[in-house]
């Protein structure tokens, strides 16, 4: 795949284990799996980007995309993936771009409000074990937040060519349409998070 393909559906195979992985409707299996995926993940994606015909970079995007799909179908996805695919069906972003978009603002958001769980997967991936749940919340956010940059996908909803007066309509479109998915985030956004996520930092 050309790189800004492998960045974009390496990013989304990501967010399905994050998502999963922090959804309130788990189970152990999807969580060991999002786990081994996000860690796999971010480690591996730049450098497949870079080396597009290593195969050993390809097969290990592939298995960690594998596990991710697991989480995918066991735990569900959340609130980043209800708005890119609104803003995906609105305006043809591609989905691992507008899920780069907001996917930042929302960990921060979920950093508020349940930072034991964010934190978490910060102890899992290597951070600092005596950190507090804040701190290794912050960690993980820093860390998606590089991933995101690394592969070049750093840029804000409005930087997609999505007006900021739409944004009333994204929202009504995703409680209307995805309020099961909104309801097992693991602090369900209100209508005014939702637009802090959209229009918040990356």
């Amino acid at each position: 795949m050309p790189c800004e393909v492998t960045a974009a559906t390496g990013f989304d195979a990501f967010t399905h284990a994050l998502e999963g992985y922090l959804a309130t409707l788990e189970n152990p299996m999807g969580n060991l799996c999002a786990l081994e995926a996000m860690r796999i993940i971010l480690t591996t994606l730049p450098d497949a980007m870079r080396d597009g015909d290593n195969l050993d970079l390809r097969a290990q995007m592939s298995w960690a995309d594998t596990l991710a799909g697991v989480t995918l179908a066991s735990n569900g996805i959340t609130t980043p993936h209800v708005l890119s695919m609104v803003i995906g069906g609105r305006y043809g972003v591609t989905h691992g771009c507008a899920l780069a978009s907001v996917t930042t603002a929302w960990l921060r958001h979920v950093g508020k409000g349940a930072p034991g769980k964010l934190a978490s997967i910060g102890r899992a991936l290597g951070c600092d074990s005596t950190l507090s749940d804040e701190a290794a919340a912050d960690w993980v956010v820093s860390e998606v937040e590089h991933l995101i940059a690394t592969i070049g996908l750093d840029k804000s909803v409005c930087e997609h060519g999505v007006p900021i007066e739409d944004f009333e309509a994204i929202i009504a479109d995703a409680e209307a349409g995805f309020d099961f998915r909104l309801k097992i985030d693991p602090v369900p956004p209100s209508t005014e998070g939702l637009r802090e996520i959209l229009g918040g930092p990356r």
